[in-house]
């Protein structure tokens, strides 16, 4: 994990230098909705929430459309389990998430543009709680992470899409695949029990440029 997390922000800062040649940087921010779960027939989808702030970094090129992506966000995720009857169980994992990704840019006209992008993301759990709301006993909750629950650390791929207008609100769309297991057990009759998060996400920012 380290290797990977050191290998990305060796990409990131290579790509900034590369706008030091006179190339657009824009920041802002950025928040929308989560729809999370793992990828288990045991676990359905529960909402969430992403929030940070993000910046693009236009890229050399004989065009305008090539960019990078990249943003710090605190996401929630997590699943639920339905126990019908008897009530549910929800994971409440909050990440540090780090996505970076490459896209491009089409302009419709001089207010409207749509785009794409999509590259790695790596993230560290903060904090979260394992809450069963169970109708034949008291509610319980116990910390997500550590023990024989959810690993701190998650990686993987995610794809975007969107547009912008008048230069400055995106809207988009966007999934992640989790390529690292946040969840690794074994059962009593000896089988593995892991799980890797998959997140929907619908987002909002808002860009402007500082050069």
């Amino acid at each position: 994990m380290k290797k990977t997390i050191n290998s990305l922000l060796i990409i990131l800062i290579l790509c900034v230098g590369t706008t030091m040649a006179g190339e657009p940087v824009r920041l802002g921010v950025v928040a929308g909705m989560n729809s999370s779960t793992l990828n288990s027939e045991s676990y359905i989808a529960r909402i969430g929430f992403n929030a940070g702030v993000k910046a693009e970094f236009g890229l050399p090129s004989a065009a305008n459309g090539p960019y990078l992506s990249a943003a710090a966000l605190i996401s929630l995720k997590g699943a639920k389990v339905d126990l019908g009857l008897l009530g549910e169980v929800t994971f409440n994992p909050y990440y540090l998430e780090i996505p970076i990704h490459v896209g491009y840019k089409y302009p419709v006209n001089d207010r409207l543009l749509f785009f794409a992008d999509a590259g790695p993301y790596v993230a560290c759990g903060l904090i979260g709680k394992i809450k069963a709301d169970l109708v034949m006993t008291d509610d319980e909750s116990e910390d997500i992470f550590g023990n024989e629950n959810l690993k701190r650390f998650d990686a993987g791929l995610g794809l975007r899409a969107g547009m912008e207008l008048n230069k400055a609100l995106q809207l988009s769309v966007g999934y992640d695949f989790g390529l690292t297991k946040v969840y690794d057990a074994e059962h009593y009759d000896g089988s593995e029990a892991t799980a890797k998060n998959n997140n929907l996400s619908i987002s909002l920012a808002y860009l402007f440029y500082t050069r």
